[in-house]
């Protein structure tokens, strides 16, 4: 049996309201060790603007957790200003969670395009 995780026990937040009745939290795209991925839309856009939000465990964290969590954060900040990275456009501490929006990608992750789809070349 797998270890007990937030990603696999922790309460669904499909249909969540965040970023002050911005977003809504419409269904989960994946599941990871230490989070959850959520299709997320723009309520406040003219037209429908798709989200990925991921989902981290705020509460909880010893302290090398949490420095790990900022860390990655930060890094995705920091590289998402490369024409070829996921746009990470804000992050939302709010109760147990912290709640990492960016843009959504419709082919999958790149993890998924590696081991699935193969769509990687050699350098």
């Amino acid at each position: 049996m797998p270890p007990e995780t937030f990603a696999n026990s922790g309460p669904s937040l499909v249909g969540h309201i965040l970023d002050h009745g911005r977003l809504e939290l419409l269904s989960v795209l994946g599941v990871g060790a230490y989070g959850v991925v959520y299709l997320a839309v723009d309520l406040y856009a003219p037209q429908p603007v798709y989200l990925a939000v991921k989902c981290l465990l705020r509460a909880g964290l010893d302290p090398r957790q949490r420095h790990f969590q900022r860390r990655e954060i930060a890094l995705h900040q920091l590289a998402s200003r490369h024409p070829n990275v996921v746009t990470l456009h804000k992050v939302i501490e709010e109760g147990d969670f912290v709640f990492v929006i960016m843009d959504f990608c419709d082919e999958g992750d790149l993890f998924g395009m590696i081991t699935e789809r193969q769509r990687v070349r050699s350098l």
